[in-house]
């Protein structure tokens, strides 16, 4: 108990989290969000992104 001048003021108890959110709660909070469409996605990766290596990083080492 937490007390001003010994008048009570709050209980202190331990906060409880969850550790998953139940699917319903999930499907719930996208239901309004747009599609995703996972091609267009790629290509702007793969268009934002260099894939080359600028040198071989296994080079040198015999593997």
């Amino acid at each position: 108990m937490l007390t001003i001048n010994g008048e009570p003021l709050a209980d202190v108890v331990p906060i409880k989290r969850r550790r998953a959110v139940p699917a319903n709660e999930v499907l719930a909070i996208f239901a309004g969000a747009p599609a995703l469409d996972v091609d267009e996605l790629r290509a702007d990766l793969d268009a934002g992104i260099d894939q080359e290596l600028p040198h071989d990083p296994l080079e040198g080492t015999g593997l």
